[in-house]
């Protein structure tokens, strides 16, 4: 069973890092932590373990759940902050490029 949580951990703090949005952080914290989740099933497994693991193990699926979390919150913090370099480059002080409207008559020419 400890080697089920920790190779979960370790998928989803993988899956975490390759995270480029939002949405997709969304999702993968529902797919890990949310209702229908992967740790949602792992404390449903406790049942079926003998009496003195227990313990041991729903406080081992905690932590990881917290860890977990944790890093979810963290990379939304980072991805929310997250501002494109390009922006330094552009002054949006400046006057922008003169739109031309229309064009000249063909006689005029």
């Amino acid at each position: 069973m400890e080697e089920k949580i920790n190779q979960i951990e370790s998928e989803a703090i993988e899956a975490i890092k390759n995270a480029k949005d939002l949405s997709s952080l969304d999702d993968l914290e529902k797919k890990y932590i949310g209702r229908r989740g992967k740790f949602r099933e792992l404390l449903q497994e406790i049942s079926q373990l003998p009496e003195k693991e227990r313990p041991k193990i729903g406080q081992l699926i905690n932590q990881t759940k917290k860890k977990i979390e944790q890093i979810i919150e963290n990379k939304k913090i980072e991805i929310r902050n997250w501002k494109p370099e390009i922006s330094a480059a552009i002054d949006i002080t400046l006057p922008g490029e003169k739109i031309s409207y229309g064009h000249l008559h063909r006689l005029r020419k």
